[in-house]
């Protein structure tokens, strides 16, 4: 038998079936949190907005494998009163699944209903729970009940709190959930609903919804080897507990056997397989995934090619939903769980033979399509470079590609890198721009000036420095083909976005910021005394150095900073200092090891770190290499006005072409 999935509603294990929690399992131990998240997850869905038909509330996968071995059935069903043989051992799903039996014996109780009257009235027969190693637990819950709650023992004592909070909270969460959707806040009124969703089947045209499980059920033959992938798979599961993803929930859906002609089913499953790997693999390589997201951590990077293609084929947004349903943000972000995986299985679901086949196919070809595209992207420096920079800017790749898939058939490649620029200078479009006069050799001028500042700007700030050094490299490689030099690596013009997020980069002033954060005589001493020893070889031209020397004696270190300030002729204008002029990008390890040092120091410490191999930015390099310096004697102990401004018209000059402003609109400073 093969792996199954498939969703399967609360209503269709009311069967009289039997679930095994074997003995690696620990008992039930859900809190308050967890048991009320649930019962208000459930009642918002039953009672809020008109439902469409077959709409239902979908809760988390429960894995099991089905017990084949007639004998340790019957062990199992000993002393069982129920119409159904089936038993399933549960690997997953333990939780939700006694929260759901709890609750349900609960709404019985709260009726006066027994088992022949549920029999008689819904015919349904409400699912056993037993345990390997919990005998009395399996007892207890048979006969749970108001009077029946015990603390004899730490599962009967959970149990029994599960159903004490199930009570507390109907009488409080619940009534405020029916004060919020204008209905009932009685007790019977919310028992009733909640009893109406649970016995509710899939795809009946009811006003209250049903509740689904996502089943994934694990092949058994009743073999040895059955069972050690049921607990393989519990392991692989429980470890850290991290719950099944989308793709790992589709990759089940596309790979059944079911979905091929048995005369192909290998080699189709195969392939599928095969690709399925292939993608996975090239997404987890950092420079491959950095270019298309910005999220750190993401287990199964796949999910990132189906959620393109769920966005792509038009599916309502998150927040459409809040506004358009009027539901509670919990609730829609509830609703959005699994979301893809249900996509997916509703697109397949009733489907058969060759029917199924094409549907299959035709998906499948959509992931290898959208994955094509990506690699294209990936494969050209430039193109890489700005997809990047848009990922980096927090743009959703789905957004962008479908952006990119509305661009005319006979779109050029010049079209295309327009349209890139197009959407690189709307990221930009915060940069503050404006005019001042200058008078150079008796001529006044007007020149442009960036007047976004540390601080109030430093969103765009960070974005103009990061595609500054982007640029960079689409610059040299602009420069190498127009040479017509094809013999080049590529791949070293394009920008390293797994440093980029790995270095965690940030502004930093290239010029000292504030030396006001030096409060106590300690700090200031380690500031003058580092500071000290880089300044040794600048002349001291009014003696200031000894005037130094006698305050350090003193201890007033206080009057020395700014004395050393003035030798190294350090701006002390905090609107300067916060300037473009006097910012870049450094990584965060060496950003916090020199703090607020002054700039000989920082150039010292950052050359240090390029010689032992540390990654830094080209205009990071350039700054600190005093590449702006147009004298002849590059003076490496400051960084002055006259640094700033030929660093600042540089970065606009470079990036003139990706700024939007209007002459009209520039003020004159």
């Amino acid at each position: 038998m093969e792996n199954n999935i498939q969703l399967i509603s609360i209503a269709e294990l009311l069967d009289g079936r039997t679930f095994y929690i074997p003995s690696y399992q620990r008992g039930y131990r859900w809190t308050t949190k967890e048991v009320t998240d649930l019962l208000s997850d459930l009642y918002s869905f039953t009672i809020g907005t008109k439902k469409s038909e077959g709409e239902f509330y979908c809760l988390q996968p429960i894995i099991v494998q089905k017990i084949e071995d007639a004998s340790v059935v019957s062990a199992i069903l000993d002393g069982i009163d129920t119409s159904s043989r089936d038993v399933w051992e549960v690997i997953d799903g333990q939780q939700r699944l006694t929260s759901i039996y709890i609750l349900y014996k609960y709404l019985l109780e709260k009726k006066g209903w027994d088992k022949e009257r549920l029999w008689e009235d819904e015919e349904k027969e409400l699912f056993h729970i037993r345990y390997e190693t919990r005998v009395d637990s399996a007892s207890f819950l048979e006969n749970l009940g108001k009077d029946s709650l015990s603390d004899a023992n730490v599962d009967f004592s959970h149990i029994s709190d599960a159903y004490r909070i199930i009570e507390a909270w109907i009488k409080g969460d619940a009534k405020k959930i029916s004060d919020r959707y204008r209905r009932s806040g009685s007790a019977g009124s919310i028992q009733d609903a909640l009893f109406k969703l649970l016995n509710c089947g899939r795809g009946l045209d009811e006003e209250s919804g049903s509740a689904q499980f996502i089943w994934y059920e694990l092949s058994s033959d009743g073999s040895e080897l059955s069972k050690q992938k049921a607990i393989s798979e519990f392991l692989k599961i429980n470890t850290g507990k991290i719950e099944l993803t989308d793709a790992e929930l589709i990759k089940a859906l596309f790979l059944q056997k079911r979905n091929f002609m048995s005369s192909e089913r290998e080699s189709k499953q195969l392939e599928i397989a095969m690709q399925w790997e292939s993608i996975e693999n090239t997404l987890h390589k950092d420079d491959f995934w950095y270019f298309i997201s910005s999220k750190k951590f993401r287990p199964n990077r796949i999910d990132e090619i189906f959620e393109l293609i769920f966005k792509t084929d038009g599916v309502k947004e998150f927040h459409e939903k809040v506004v358009d349903q009027n539901i509670s943000v919990r609730q829609a972000q509830l609703s959005e769980k699994n979301k893809i995986f249900r996509y997916y299985y509703q697109k397949f679901d009733g489907l058969q033979g060759e029917t199924l086949q094409d549907a299959i196919k035709q998906e499948w070809d959509k992931v290898v399509m959208v994955f094509r595209t990506l690699e294209d992207w990936y494969e050209d420096p430039r193109m890489y470079n700005y997809v990047g920079f848009l990922s980096q800017c927090g743009i959703d790749i789905a957004k962008l590609y479908i952006k990119y898939f509305s661009l005319p058939e006979s779109a050029t490649k010049h079209d295309i890198e327009s349209f890139f620029v197009q959407q690189i200078k709307k990221q930009l479009e915060g940069v503050k721009i404006a005019k001042e006069n200058v008078e150079k050799d008796g001529v006044l001028s007007q020149e442009y000036r960036i007047t976004s500042e540390y601080g109030k700007d430093s969103g765009v700030i960070f974005k103009l420095l990061l595609f500054l050094n982007i640029n960079q490299k689409n610059k040299e490689l602009a420069s190498i083909q127009k040479e017509k030099d094809f013999s080049f690596n590529t791949s070293i013009y394009k920008f390293p976005f797994d440093i980029f997020v790995s270095q965690n980069w940030n502004i930093e002033h290239i010029d000292s910021y504030t030396t006001n954060a030096l409060k106590s005589a300690q700090e200031q001493k380690e500031w003058i005394d580092n500071a000290m020893s880089e300044i040794n070889e600048i002349p001291d031209k009014n003696g200031t150095k000894l005037r130094i020397e006698s305050l350090y004696q003193a201890e007033n270190y206080k009057d020395i900073i700014p004395l050393i300030q003035e030798i190294v002729e350090e701006d002390a204008d905090e609107d300067q200092k916060n300037s473009i002029g006097n910012l870049t990008l450094l990584d965060e390890r060496t950003n916090k090891s020199y703090g607020n040092s002054l700039f000989c120091q920082k150039n010292r410490i950052i050359r240090e770190r390029i010689t032992r191999g540390t990654f830094v930015p080209a205009s990071t390099s350039m700054v600190f290499n005093k590449d702006f310096d147009t004298s002849t004697n590059r003076n490496f102990f400051k960084w002055g006005a006259d640094d700033k401004k030929a660093y600042h018209d540089y970065i606009f000059n470079e990036l003139k072409p990706f700024l939007t402003f209007d002459e009209k609109d520039i003020q004159l400073l």
